[in-house]
């Protein structure tokens, strides 16, 4: 380090090298995060998470810019993206708004970052990274059964499945309905909320 007139220590090129490559090695692992709701809804936990993550990464590009000197300003779908970010949502309608709800919160970002600048093209991608279907209960016509569904690998989970208690769940989703989720969680107690087959 070198002494600046002000007292402070400036690092050397070896340092700021080092410094560059611990920054674009955590904008690279940020980049490939997979977080994963599986009671989506219409997004708003996904588009919450969105936004965080692209708050994180503009920070990191901000001290990538200090310690570069120069700003990176990469206009490329090589960022946070909609890609990231999984759902599983029973409801067919609530399913397609959480897909476009993402959308339009990277796209609100891309305005923030880049101003009146086009994104990439094409604008939308169908990453049909938002499944409809219940995620606790699925039925496999192979084998002639009901089973628990496979989701996606993700690294985190952020969630709000239906809190519904034991003695309201039947009125709710039918007796059958819940009869088989137990007959398929046997190895949960029956008087469980619904929530915790999540």
């Amino acid at each position: 380090m070198q002494a600046l007139n002000n007292g402070d220590l400036e690092p050397t090129e070896r340092q700021k090298k080092k410094a560059i490559e611990l920054l674009e090695a955590f904008l690279k692992e940020l980049r490939e995060i997979r977080i994963l709701d599986p009671a989506c809804g219409s997004g708003n936990f996904l588009y919450v998470t969105l936004d965080l993550l692209k708050g994180l990464e503009s920070e990191v590009l901000k001290r990538l810019a200090d310690v570069a000197g120069a700003e990176q300003m990469r206009l490329d779908i090589d960022q946070v993206n909609p890609s990231q970010f999984l759902g599983i949502e029973i409801n067919p309608r609530a399913a397609a708004i959480a897909d476009l709800v993402i959308w339009i919160g990277y796209l609100q970002w891309h305005f923030r970052r880049f101003g009146d600048l086009p994104p990439v093209e094409p604008v939308l991608r169908e990453y049909k990274n938002i499944q409809q279907g219940d995620a606790v209960l699925e039925y496999d016509p192979v084998v002639d059964s009901w089973q628990k569904p496979e989701w996606e690998k993700a690294d985190y989970i952020v969630s709000n499945p239906p809190f519904i208690g034991t003695k309201k769940v039947k009125k709710v989703y039918g007796e059958n309905y819940i009869n088989t989720l137990r007959s398929v969680y046997q190895d949960l107690p029956a008087t469980i909320d619904y929530v915790m087959y999540w």
